[in-house]
């Protein structure tokens, strides 16, 4: 009825102007009695939530919120609201969902960014939630971060193996897989999966009672595990790669005869010298073999092979200097660079040359770890050996550095070393966190280090198998064992958390963490803070230490990421002022980031939402002028200035606002969304005129008669109940120049009309 629509918005209009002024009992009045006239009005049941929340009624403001959203709004603050609301209340897997929605609802808008934080923080709140994380993927995968859509995938693949959903495990890898071919933990996780699917029968499980009994997916056979060092290795390619070299037709000499004086040798003569020299290596005949690889340089044939066994002869002969001449010229050929960096990391050892030896050394065991890395750790495994053997010069300790050189001889010596640093790769890996890199280096130069990746092998066993207590006890003896690697604290902390150990776990996370950046390993440190928030994302201190190590290590665009983070989890605790100091930090930050624009964009949204859910109208208005500035045509931006000056009282401007967004969605020929934003202002305010006009106007333009007619009647309505009678009769005339089907009805309206003007 008439007069209930009248009660009803002038009820809203004073709930508005109560909500400006915060006076929150007066405004929850007034909407009461709005929806006391129409109870399913969804905007009256958002503005009664907001209230609700203002007033601190949370369970009252949820009820609100979800029933404007059955009365069928999908504003994204409503959303936004509903969602802190349900995080407030603990019930993070509404909260999630909620998310989920908004994310759906600003896609409409193509609003990407703000879809993503969306799905993030569902995924925060519920980690298994299958849509976030496949959403979430999906989403990265489109913008070209592949890395970070194969970490969604592998969570979500991850989560349904915990459900026990193996098969949806193996599709969601399958899609991983098709944006990294070679991903290792997607193919590791693959394997274990496929074992988990094939009949019971066919799988034979093997007890790990020592580190040369384990397997891995690439075995190798077993004459090249028994093969040795990287010397033995490298020694056994250039004796084979030298024997066949006398079936090589056109072997002549590389070069020309070292001495003018020595007499150029025939195919047949070098063919005989190298057998001679393959021999006399093979029979240990060091003094005989020397002589005859120096016979094959004097005659030219100057090939790496032969450097490289003349190196390890005179290495046989402690001719130290001689054995680093010859070896030095190969270390940078493909098949003998791992041999020929060992052999001069020994030769440097014998001489005493500490720093020399464990440069070479440590490179070696980089080479041999970068081919076990993903690509995207390579940088931060290359840094981590340099940090390392810097570390070691300067700390100017030669029995320190020594006893790491010998760890490291043995190491590579020893039966199946290998095998060994697969191993030792994937302990790592399974211990480090997002973020997180390791090196070999940590584990292989740690005292009795076998004996701890055993016991990190049976910590995550008994923890597979239930035995959380006996898994804490087997951590605190590796500990004890070997208590400067980290990486056993790490071990024990994930265990704590698997018991909700909570303040136990932070305290050993948040210790290796200052270790970490002690040891100047800071993307060590920035993994194990983002681990510490995947368990606990509304700790505020935390995010605020990570912040402050990505900023000192340039990663601006991650820095800006986490206060994103911060400042919602303050707004979320109710601790607005600290959430609106976090967003100006980083518009403070924004001038460093990839793209200083858009993020300040972001920044300003998030300070100009608050202000709106404050119904701090004036600081909102500054907030969305300087979104304005920087993006004139900003829909959202555009919408909420309209909106504002409206409150305010000046809808002159917020018609100019409205107008400027309309006409430049028209020049793009987005249609369809400036009838939308149109439709929306009248529903928002049916009684503002102006806007009935534009929207008839615009259907007009674009063929929608109907629609048109419907506004200008609705026009003509408003007009004569306010006594604008020549307004009205205008306006009853373009409607009848548009010729709807009942025209004629129109026009005896028009005929008494203006019967009863004259």
């Amino acid at each position: 009825m008439a007069g209930n629509q009248r009660q009803f918005e002038r009820a809203v209009r004073r709930a508005a102007d109560h909500v400006e002024k915060r006076e929150w009992d007066k405004a929850l009045v007034q909407y009461e009695q709005a929806l006391a006239e129409f109870p399913d009005d969804a905007t009256a049941l958002a503005g009664l939530g907001l209230v609700y929340l203002n007033m601190q009624h949370l369970e009252k403001a949820l009820h609100a919120h979800q029933q404007a959203r059955q009365a069928g709004s999908d504003d994204p603050q409503v959303l936004q609201r509903l969602a802190g609301i349900q995080e407030r209340l603990k019930r993070p897997d509404e909260a999630a969902d909620t998310y989920v929605a908004l994310a759906e609802r600003v896609l409409q808008e193509r609003d990407i960014d703000s879809a993503i934080q969306s799905w993030k923080r569902a995924t925060q709140l519920s980690p298994g939630h299958p849509i976030a994380r496949l959403n979430l993927a999906k989403a990265y995968a489109s913008q070209g971060y592949t890395q970070a859509a194969i970490k969604e995938y592998l969570e979500l693949a991850n989560a349904f193996q915990r459900q026990r959903r193996p098969d949806q495990a193996m599709n969601i890898c399958q899609q991983a897989l098709m944006l990294d071919p070679r991903n290792n933990a997607v193919l590791n996780l693959m394997s274990t999966l496929r074992n988990i699917l094939a009949p019971a029968e066919a799988r034979k499980p093997t007890p790990v009672t020592d580190l040369d009994d384990l397997s891995f997916e690439d075995q190798p056979s077993p004459s090249q595990r028994d093969e040795g060092s990287p010397v033995d290795i490298a020694r056994q390619r250039a004796l084979s790669v030298l024997a066949e070299a006398v079936f090589e037709e056109d072997l002549t000499p590389v070069t020309a005869p070292s001495r003018p004086s020595a007499t150029a040798l025939t195919k047949q003569e070098i063919d005989t010298l190298i057998g001679q020299a393959l021999d006399f290596q093979r029979q240990g005949l060091v003094d005989e073999g020397v002589a005859a690889y120096e016979q094959l340089l004097e005659a030219g044939v100057d090939r790496p092979e032969v450097r490289f066994n003349l190196g390890l002869l005179y290495q046989e002969r402690m001719q130290w200097r001689e054995a680093v001449r010859h070896l030095s010229l190969v270390q940078e050929h493909k098949n003998y660079k791992l041999g020929a960096l060992f052999a001069l990391g020994e030769c440097h050892r014998a001489q005493g040359k500490i720093d020399q030896a464990l440069s070479y050394l440590m490179e070696v065991l980089k080479l041999v770890d970068l081919t076990l890395v993903r690509r995207d750790q390579a940088d931060d495994v290359i840094h981590l050996y340099e940090s390392l053997v810097d570390s070691y010069a300067k700390k100017g300790d030669p029995n320190q550095a020594r006893n790491l050189i010998d760890s490291l001889i043995r190491f590579l010596n020893s039966k199946g070393w290998e095998d060994k640093v697969k191993e030792a790769r994937e302990r790592l890996d399974s211990v480090a966190g997002e973020g997180l890199v390791m090196s070999l280096a940590e584990i292989v130069g740690v005292p009795g280090s076998e004996a701890v990746l055993e016991s990190m092998a049976m910590i995550q066993e008994l923890v597979k198998r239930g035995k959380i207590f006996s898994a804490i006890e087997e951590a605190y003896y590796a500990i004890r064992v070997s208590p400067s690697y980290l990486p056993l604290h790490l071990h024990l902390g994930e265990v704590l958390l698997s018991q909700d150990r909570f303040e136990e776990a932070t305290a050993k996370f948040l210790t290796v963490a200052h270790l970490y950046q002690a040891r100047d390993n800071t993307r060590a440190a920035i993994g194990v803070y983002h681990r510490l928030l995947r368990a606990s994302p509304m700790d505020v201190t935390v995010r605020s230490r990570l912040i402050g190590l990505l900023i000192g290590r340039g990663a601006i665009d991650d820095a800006l990421e986490e206060y994103l983070a911060l400042g919602e989890a303050y707004f979320q605790l109710a601790q607005i002022s600290k959430a609106l100091e976090k967003y100006n930090e980083a518009l403070r930050l924004a001038p460093r980031a990839s793209d200083e624009d858009a993020w300040t964009v972001k920044l300003l949204h998030r300070l100009g939402d608050i202000h709106l859910q404050r119904a701090d109208w004036r600081e909102a208005l500054k907030i969305y002028r300087r979104i304005k500035e920087i993006s004139p045509y900003d829909e959202r931006s555009c919408l909420n200035l309209s909106d504002l000056y409206y409150k305010i009282g000046r809808p002159r401007e917020a018609l100019t606002e409205l107008d400027a967004l309309v006409g430049h969605l028209f020049k793009r020929q987005k249609f369809k969304k400036a009838l939308a934003i149109l439709r929306d202002a009248v529903q928002m305010r049916p009684n503002e005129e102006s806007l009935r006009f534009r929207l008839a106007q615009a259907c007009l333009s674009l063929g929608e008669k109907e629609e048109a007619v419907a506004e200008l009647d609705a026009l003509g309505d408003l007009q004569l109940r306010a006594g604008r009678t020549q307004q009205a009769i205008e306006t009853i005339r373009s409607i009848i120049k548009i010729d709807p089907p009942n025209v004629e009805s129109y026009r005896q309206l028009l005929h008494q009309i203006t019967g009863q003007r004259s």
